[in-house]
C-alpha cells in the first residue's frame, strides 16, 4: 500500500508537503508545478487516502485529440456533410473540455508527425488500408467516422445506408415511378485506397435488379458537390427522356440539378421528381423544398467524442460500431405519376 513517504519520493518533496497538498491546505504556499507532481504521484501509486475528483484542472493535463480528414478543406467546404460531422466534434470537446487539432489530407497519406502528440484521433471519412495500417501503427485510442476500416479493429461510427435507400425507392414507387436515375458520386478517399463504391449506389443498383427496373444507363457517377449535381444533371435532362425521378445521393448534388432543370426550363416536380441525401439546411430552402433523408451527422461527430474518451478513460481495447438512424423527410420534390 503506497505511503506519503513513497510520494514524496517521487514528487521529490517532503512528506509534510505532500500531507498538506493531499489535504487541500489552502494556506500552504507552493508552486503549481509541485502541486501537480505530487497529486499525479498520488494517482500513479493509487493512493487511497486522498479524494482525487477534487484534484485541479491543469490546463496542460486537459486530453487532445487529433481530428483527421481524408479529404482536404475545399472539398469539405463544399459538402456541409463532413463539416457537420466536425461541428458534432468540435461541440463536444467543447463540453468536455478536450483540446483538439485538425488536419486536413493534402498528400493523401496521413502525416503522422501531425498526429504523433494526440492523446487519440478521430479520423473523418473513408482511409486506404495503407493509412488505417500507419494509424494502427501510432497504438493510439481511434475512432472512425462514416467508415468501418477494413480490419474491424476500431471504433466506428456511421450510418445504416441499406435502410434508407431502400426507404427512397420504396417511396418513388408507390408514386408510380420505375424509370429513376441515379446520380452520385466518389466517396472521398486518397488515392491509395481500393475501387470502393459508395453503398448508396450499391443498395440502389442491388434494389433496382430486385425489381427488375435496373439500366445501367441511369446511373451516373461524379462528385459529392453542387458543381457535380449541375454538370450530370444536364447531361441526365438532356440525354436521359425515360427517367421519371432521380435519387441523388447527396443534396449539394441534388441542388446542382435543381439548377439544371430551372435552366433547361425543366419542371420539378411536374416533369421530373427529385430526391437527396443528408437534409442539409439549404434543402429546406430551395424551390421546391427537397424531398430527402435526414442524417445526425452532428450526432456522429459527438458520439465520436465519447467513444474516444471512453477508450482513454478506460483502455477499452474492444472495438465498437454504431449505426446512427436515419429518417425521410418528405417534401414538395416528388409527385405521383400516372
Amino acid at each position: 500500500m503506497a505511503t506519503l513517504k513513497d510520494i514524496a519520493k517521487i514528487a521529490e518533496v517532503s512528506m509534510a508537503t505532500v500531507s498538506r497538498v493531499l489535504n487541500y491546505d489552502d494556506s500552504l504556499s507552493v508552486a503549481e508545478d509541485t502541486r501537480k507532481r505530487i497529486f499525479k504521484a498520488a494517482q500513479k501509486l493509487d493512493y487511497k487516502k486522498f479524494d482525487d475528483s477534487r484534484i485541479p484542472d491543469f490546463e496542460e493535463d486537459k486530453l487532445t485529440i487529433g481530428i483527421s480528414h481524408c479529404f482536404t478543406l475545399e472539398e469539405e467546404l463544399s459538402d456541409s456533410y463532413y463539416f457537420s460531422i466536425r461541428t458534432g466534434i468540435e461541440k463536444a470537446c467543447f463540453e468536455y473540455n478536450i483540446k483538439s487539432k485538425v488536419i486536413f489530407n493534402n498528400n493523401n497519406l496521413v502525416n503522422i508527425d501531425q498526429i504523433d502528440d494526440v492523446d487519440g484521433i478521430i479520423a473523418i471519412g473513408r482511409y486506404s488500408k495503407e493509412n488505417i495500417l500507419k494509424f494502427e501503427e501510432l497504438g493510439k485510442p481511434i475512432v472512425f467516422v462514416d467508415s468501418i476500416p477494413f480490419n474491424r479493429k476500431f471504433d466506428s461510427i456511421c450510418v445504416d445506408f441499406k435502410k434508407p435507400t431502400n426507404e427512397i425507392l420504396d417511396y418513388l414507387f408507390s408514386l408510380g415511378h420505375k424509370e429513376i436515375a441515379y446520380v452520385g458520386g466518389v466517396a472521398y478517399r486518397d488515392k491509395h485506397a481500393d475501387g470502393f463504391v459508395d453503398p448508396r449506389e450499391k443498395y440502389f443498383t442491388k434494389r433496382m435488379i430486385e425489381e427488375n427496373y435496373y439500366d445501367e444507363r441511369n446511373v451516373y457517377i461524379g462528385e459529392f458537390n453542387v458543381n457535380s449535381g449541375y454538370e450530370l444533371g444536364k447531361k441526365v435532362l438532356k440525354e436521359n427522356k425515360r427517367i421519371t425521378a432521380i435519387f441523388a445521393a447527396s443534396d449539394p448534388i441534388a441542388i446542382g440539378i435543381t439548377k439544371a432543370a430551372k435552366e433547361l426550363g425543366i419542371k420539378i416536380p411536374d416533369e421530373i421528381s427529385l430526391t437527396g441525401f443528408d437534409d442539409i439546411s439549404m434543402a429546406d430552402f430551395i424551390s421546391p423544398t427537397l424531398t430527402t433523408v435526414h442524417v445526425h451527422t452532428e450526432l456522429m461527430g459527438s458520439l465520436s467524442v465519447s467513444h474516444l474518451i471512453d477508450q482513454i478513460k478506460n483502455n477499452r481495447k474492444i472495438p465498437i460500431i454504431t449505426y446512427v438512424p436515419t429518417h425521410l423527410i418528405l417534401r414538395e420534390s416528388c409527385r405521383k405519376i400516372n
